[in-house]
């Protein structure tokens, strides 16, 4: 596929593997024969003409001779990122069945690598001698103590990667690498712990990312923290976030900050609304609101009809399944309904004002998300406008022309406006107050995470 040279470096499989024999046999030949040396390989491309595995069997036994100890067998080239660097939307240990592949064929050690974010499926794959060894990139750097707490048996301690690919996202946005689950990736000097210089009681209100990282960091520092959530659960958007097949991995976080805020005995009160009248009750020192956000509603006729259902309702499976459904908003959530919908055997159409659905999302989540739901026959509707909902489904209005889209079903998926209603019951009251999260700006659980950090490390 990448090589198409004709000369003694490109033809035929020999020709092919001649530039990476001729390195191998140089750095062998300098650091002679005690030192290891390990040689990673695309072991399968995913395009036409690209490597398979039975092919890279072949070069890896000319590269054997050439002197290398293991192989690393990983999986894409630049023309299939997603096999690189696999999202979310695709299988952990995706790339094991060929590591097993190739361990049945060369006489060396064999890594495999790719989605594989957790220890008990580290084992599997020793246990069933499809590797010797295993690699880990990013679970690493969610939490660089990853192997420590696997050998002390802490697994719920254990910060796991959810292939976000907000690593690598920021990496080539930005030019540094930065982490969704970890706030603490490329700024240890800059995010560093310290007790507290005066111990106070602090009041947090909202149990979702940012509510509970600046909690149990607070609390960490010697803070008496008390959390108030109005749900019987804590975990806010992560909750509904980790609703569908592919994002089940969102629980993880959940599950990390519920052990750190019970390590670190921050006192969680559930089921309860604050207001103005608890807060003087509680009398904190400090009040932190992470109050979250809420979905914004379109001024439209019809959008009161029962036609009308929150997205909630569809992503925890509230009712029947309908047989047609329309999604307004095609941005990152507004997708993920739509294959949810598609997958479970509905008819969808996404209806999105902007050229393009997925905006917002790391591209190669993006481009994995929208063959998913090209896959599943789901239409998209850009530059399009919806006018009105009827009993029976709605009128979009698309290059200036009037549609009648029918369904049994149509969910708002536009965004969310800031819920800042506790803030101005409070705003004058003579605490110390702070506001963290979606309920300064609706944006990502990795801003939610961050702020909760750089907050519960100030106090």
């Amino acid at each position: 596929f990448s090589n198409i040279r004709q000369d003694e470096y490109g033809g035929s499989i020999e020709g092919r593997a001649r530039f990476a024999k001729e390195i191998i046999e140089e750095i062998r030949s300098r650091i002679g024969d005690e030192f290891p040396l390990s040689f990673k390989i695309s072991a399968q491309e995913f395009v036409p003409n690209g490597l398979t595995v039975e092919e890279s069997i072949e070069i890896i036994k000319i590269l054997i001779k050439a002197g290398i100890d293991f192989i690393q067998v990983s999986a894409g080239c630049d023309a299939t990122p997603e096999w690189i660097c696999q999202p979310m939307y695709m299988k952990k240990a995706c790339l094991a069945d060929s590591a097993g592949k190739i361990k049945e064929a060369v006489s060396i050690p064999v890594m495999s690598v790719g989605r594989i974010n957790d220890p008990a499926i580290a084992d599997d794959i020793l246990s069933k001698g499809w590797a010797d060894l295993i690699c880990m990139g990013r679970a690493i750097l969610a939490d660089p103590e990853f192997p420590k707490k696997a050998k002390e048996g802490r697994l719920n301690e254990i910060n796991m990667c959810i292939a976000c690919n907000t690593c690598m996202e920021s990496i080539f946005r930005r030019g540094r690498i930065e982490c969704l689950v970890n706030p603490f990736l490329g700024r240890e000097k800059e995010l560093v712990f310290k007790p507290a210089q005066k111990v106070k009681r602090i009041m947090v209100v909202g149990g979702g990312p940012a509510g509970m990282n600046v909690a149990w960091i607070a609390a960490k520092r010697g803070h008496k923290v008390r959390l108030f959530e109005k749900q019987p659960f804590l975990g806010g958007q992560l909750v509904l976030g980790s609703a569908t097949t592919y994002k089940k991995e969102i629980k993880n976080i959940i599950n990390y900050h519920q052990t750190q805020l019970r390590k670190y005995k921050v006192e969680c009160i559930l089921n309860t609304e604050v207001n103005a009248e608890l807060v003087k009750k509680e009398n904190p020192d400090v009040v932190v609101l992470a109050t979250g956000s809420y979905p914004i509603i379109p001024d439209v006729p019809g959008v009161d009809k029962d036609i009308v259902v929150p997205v909630s309702k569809i992503l925890f499976q509230e009712g029947p399944l309908p047989r047609e459904s329309i999604v307004v908003g095609g941005g990152p959530t507004g997708c993920e309904v739509a294959l949810h919908l598609a997958e479970s055997g509905s008819k969808v159409t996404i209806v999105e004002m902007l050229p393009k659905i997925g905006n917002g999302l790391e591209s190669i989540t993006r481009k994995v998300l929208i063959n998913k739901l090209m896959e599943n026959n789901v239409r998209f509707l850009t530059n399009s406008v919806l006018e009105r909902i009827e009993d029976n489904g709605v009128w979009v209005k698309s290059k200036g022309k009037e549609e009648f889209i029918p369904a049994e079903r149509v969910i708002i998926s536009i965004g969310n406006r800031p819920d800042t209603r506790l803030y101005e019951q409070i705003k004058d009251m003579k605490y110390e107050i702070y506001q963290i999260g979606d309920c300064i700006e609706p944006r990502s659980a990795k801003t939610a995470i961050y702020e909760g950090t750089v907050l519960g490390l100030s106090i």
